[in-house]
């Protein structure tokens, strides 16, 4: 499921009884969240049984199921937070049995690489972090960086992303950027230490709504100006609403 920040969202999942039953059941509905990156346990989102449910942590009072026909027992969230992207596991329980089903929430949205103010390569992972969540941004997961890449993004510096590895993605490879005999893609130094080692970093926000916005980027601020004032885009910094 793609959605945008400050949004809502429906997490899809269903139910039925094979014969159908004759009579409604109270069958017990739990959603669990995961981070994306798959590391640490799940935690309880909401726990269901017929009319009465209940909420948890930073989703209490923002989630509900949609109940819109028997079995029905997709998770709305609303609004959605800036942590709430991970895998979501819907349980189903009915006495001795149960059921589950897993879907992934992601956020649409761009990618954007950023260093300190000091200078290239002087931020360790835990301050990289920091440095995104000021500009109401995370770091970006592999998948978001490669698909960026994808659409066009083409950076040399290294910079940390979600799970600990430091990466650049390289459009047209050339010798200021790891030499010309290495093919286009997202090269790696892997996982790095989250305390010592440093680098830049690749945020990621979905706090920006719709089509018409230009990214921020320093070494390029008077070329994007220009390139915005032509197409009558407004500049926004990064996580503007």
């Amino acid at each position: 499921v793609s959605a945008v920040q400050g949004s809502n969202a429906t997490l899809p999942c269903h139910y039925r009884y094979e014969p159908e039953l004759s009579a409604p059941r109270k069958t017990r509905v739990k959603w669990f969240w995961q981070p994306v990156s798959g590391e640490g346990q799940e935690r309880d989102v909401m726990v269901a049984i017929g009319t009465r449910h209940r909420s948890y942590g930073d989703f209490k009072g923002r989630v509900r199921l949609r109940r819109s026909a028997p079995g029905d027992a997709s998770l709305v969230i609303n609004p959605l937070q800036s942590d709430d992207t991970g895998r979501y596991r819907c349980e189903i329980i009915d006495g001795l049995e149960d059921e589950s089903v897993t879907v992934q929430l992601k956020f649409r949205g761009v990618v954007f690489p950023y260093h300190s103010s000091r200078g290239r390569y002087l931020m360790n992972f835990h301050e990289a972090k920091e440095a995104c969540e000021k500009q109401d941004a995370h770091l970006a997961t592999f998948e978001q960086l490669y698909a960026s890449w994808d659409e066009g993004l083409d950076w040399c510096n290294a910079g940390w992303l979600m799970d600990g590895t430091a990466q650049y993605p390289v459009v047209e490879p050339r010798e200021a950027c790891g030499g010309t005999e290495l093919a286009p893609g997202v090269r790696s130094y892997g996982v790095r230490d989250k305390s010592l080692d440093r680098f830049d970093a690749f945020c990621f926000t979905s706090s920006i709504r719709g089509n018409n916005v230009c990214i921020y980027l320093v070494e390029q601020t008077f070329k994007i100006f220009h390139s915005c004032a032509l197409t009558g885009v407004l500049l926004f910094k990064i996580g503007q609403r």
